[in-house]
C-alpha cells in the first residue's frame, strides 16, 4: 500500500475505521452508510469495507496521481 496520506494530509488506520463516526467515513469514502437499524455485525462489515474503499483510493492515487477523470484536455494552439 501506499504511503502517501490522505487529502487532508493525514493516513487513516484500520483503528480510525473502528471508531470514527460512520457519518465522517462515509464523507472521506463516498459510501452510503449502513441504515440506522443496522446490526452491530452490519455496522462492522461496513467499516471494513469502507477502509478497504479507503486502501484502494489511496493505491489509486500513488499510482494514477490525482488527476480529474471528467475533464477535457486542453485545446492544443494551432493544432487543428
Amino acid at each position: 500500500m501506499s504511503d502517501r496520506p490522505d487529502i487532508h494530509g493525514e493516513r487513516l488506520t484500520r483503528e480510525d475505521f473502528e471508531q470514527l463516526p460512520i457519518e465522517r467515513l462515509a464523507g472521506i469514502t463516498g459510501l452510503t452508510p449502513p441504515p440506522a437499524d443496522a446490526t452491530e455485525e452490519d455496522v462492522a462489515a461496513w467499516r471494513e469495507k469502507a477502509f478497504h474503499s479507503y486502501e484502494l483510493d489511496l493505491e489509486n492515487r500513488a499510482e494514477w496521481g490525482t488527476a480529474a477523470q471528467a475533464t477535457e484536455p486542453p485545446e492544443a494552439d494551432g493544432d487543428a
